[in-house]
């Protein structure tokens, strides 16, 4: 929690207890609706998120069965004010990337923001008194989360590798055309047309090229200036330049 989302919480919300939190606090839904009451006094969150743990790491149980009801335990006791469901996203993800590829622990995440709806009616049918405690209806609305994410992931993946397939013969076309024949030089290219395609943020900077190129420093380095600039889109973040390669290419080559 400290290391994840203690700087953005609000000074309002930040823990006052000895590890938790001391004072109630309320779940709501998508509609702001208060849909649960959060446990108390703390040493009760404590004592519960004891034997949430203990559940978690139980290895005699199958991880994603674990790492669902530990999920619903920890939306159920809500041991912070704010911040909650950022961190224990982040837990669930940990746990399955242990089983499941790391994307697939990535994309549960996001999919469980995108289904907020559907998620909060599984939370709020499993709370209910109606239910008398049974943990069934969340743990099968979570697995299947994990089944439609697995689904989405190949999907997509599979999408992005047609597209990358693609702009990488045109990429081959446009070497043929501007004659560029340094193999390194291409694969600089390869690469900063991957995190053009795919990367959200300002780019690649210089070290992570060659680190990945897996050539020497100062050769990577010297190679870049073969690269004119109108073919890159630069952007400094601090004193780091960020490298991406520019529209305008890709735009001749997709």
């Amino acid at each position: 929690y400290d290391e994840l989302v203690s700087n953005e919480i609000e000074e309002k919300n930040k823990l006052d207890g000895m590890i938790f939190r001391r004072d109630p606090v309320s779940v709501y839904d998508g509609y702001d609706r208060e849909i649960h009451i959060g446990t108390t006094p703390e040493s009760e969150i404590t004592r519960l998120m004891t034997v949430a743990l203990d559940f978690l790491n139980n290895n005699e149980i199958q991880l994603p069965i674990r790492v669902a009801v530990f999920h619903y335990m920890f939306g159920y006791i809500h041991p912070f004010y704010d911040g909650n469901g950022r961190v224990n996203r982040y837990i669930s993800s940990s746990y399955l990337s242990k089983d499941f590829h790391p994307l697939v622990a990535l994309r549960l995440s996001a999919l469980i923001k995108a289904n907020r709806s559907k998620y909060y009616k599984s939370f709020t049918n499993t709370t209910s008194e109606r239910n008398g405690g049974d943990l069934t209806p969340f743990v099968i609305q979570f697995l299947t989360f994990l089944v439609d994410t697995v689904e989405n992931l190949s999907d997509l993946l599979n999408t992005r590798l047609e597209r990358l397939r693609n702009a990488c013969d045109q990429l081959d076309q446009f070497f043929i055309n501007q004659g560029i024949t340094d193999e390194l030089v291409q694969d600089i290219y390869y690469i900063l047309l991957q995190t053009s395609l795919f990367m959200i943020g300002p780019g690649i900077t210089r070290e992570e090229l060659w680190k990945n190129l897996g050539k020497s420093k100062k050769t990577v380095y010297e190679r870049i200036k073969h690269i004119p600039r109108e073919h890159l889109k630069v952007q400094k973040v601090g004193k780091t330049e960020h490298f991406k390669l520019k529209k305008s290419i890709l735009s001749s080559i997709q």
